[in-house]
């Protein structure tokens, strides 16, 4: 989570608006992720996303321009993994 926190600082610094989702059932969660993509927030940490048996949570959800059920934007899956070469 420090890797994910220090990138969320960077995107803030850069001027982004990043909205941190609360951790709560995943019902409550997937609703709080729902109701933001809605309001069309610009990134979006610790999403909850829910798709027919499939669900889980997103490093971020970053709004970009395109059409989809949404509108004329949809949103991108970012992953922040570390990774060591050996």
């Amino acid at each position: 989570m420090t890797h994910e926190d220090e990138f969320t600082n960077v995107l803030r610094l850069e001027g982004h608006e990043v909205l941190e989702t609360k951790r709560a059932t995943p019902d409550q969660m997937a609703s709080e992720t729902k109701r933001a993509m809605l309001e069309v927030r610009e990134t979006i940490t610790q999403g909850y996303l829910v798709h027919e048996s499939f669900a889980g949570f997103t490093d971020f959800l970053v709004k970009v321009d395109g059409q989809s059920i949404l509108g004329d934007y949809h949103y991108e899956v970012w992953d922040t993994k570390l990774s060591k070469k050996l």
